[in-house]
């Protein structure tokens, strides 16, 4: 089982690499875009990356941007261009095509986040110059690595649900970026809505909670969301359905 997945997964890196090939951006550009990213970040952005709680929501972003650019064709691609049977035919079992693709988009958008990691930490601390001050917070590191993780696992899950069952790639960029867009922006919406007192209250929640005892309980809601999103994906997983 774990094999297949892998074998999926690195079928998925593979046609990753091909597009970027296609699009002319080779592995040494990739690179180059990577190390800009991260000097951006830290020099424009937050100057204090590797240290804030800021880093933990870029790296996050930068997650969820590169899943999404991916995880819509996991499906539709294949579909559009008549691939799509030719897996359905294999002998590989339902969960390994579905996880070997998730695990793909997944780790392609935590890679890179991980990648830019040390290129903005790098850039904040020899830009801005802050003598005596470590170049990182461990703990934020560990922070941003698993928010960036669970992240990506959220919105791969999303993905693929959608990929299953529209005609094109293109919709499914679409209803994707809706979705994204809703969970974005309906905290943006509804704060502004409430109460004064539940404002307070709610911001006196989290001073009481903590820092870490927030992130923590930010990753057990993404950990819950994202594994009973991929088990709804693994439970509708049916190969006839998948042939539109």
């Amino acid at each position: 089982m774990i094999y297949d997945i892998y074998t999926v997964a690195w079928k998925e890196w593979k046609e990753y690499v091909q597009q970027e090939r296609t699009r002319r951006i080779g592995p040494l550009r990739g690179l180059l875009f990577v190390a800009a990213g991260g000097v951006f970040l830290g020099w424009q952005v937050d100057p204090d990356f590797g240290r804030s709680g800021l880093t933990v929501l870029l790296t996050s972003f930068l997650s969820i941007m590169f899943v999404t650019t991916v995880v819509p064709d996991s499906f539709a691609g294949e579909r559009e261009r008549h691939t799509l049977e030719t897996l359905l035919a294999s002998r590989l079992p339902d969960r390994a095509i579905l996880l070997g693709k998730v695990a793909a988009a997944v780790s392609y958008g935590w890679a890179i986040a991980l990648a830019v990691l040390p290129a903005g930490i790098i850039a904040a601390n020899l830009i801005h110059g802050f003598a005596g001050m470590p170049w990182v917070d461990p703990y934020i590191l560990l922070a941003s690595a698993a928010t960036s993780l669970l992240a990506g696992l959220l919105i791969a899950a999303i993905g693929v649900l959608i990929s299953m069952y529209v005609p094109t790639a293109r919709q499914a960029h679409q209803r994707l970026g809706f979705v994204i867009m809703v969970l974005f922006m309906t905290p943006a919406v509804l704060l502004p809505t409430l109460p004064a007192a539940w404002l307070d209250r709610l911001i006196d929640g989290f001073e009481r909670l903590g820092v870490e005892r927030a992130v923590a309980a930010g990753l057990a809601l993404l950990a819950v969301a994202g594994v009973a999103l991929l088990g709804v994906a693994m439970a509708r997983f049916r190969r006839a359905r998948l042939i539109l």
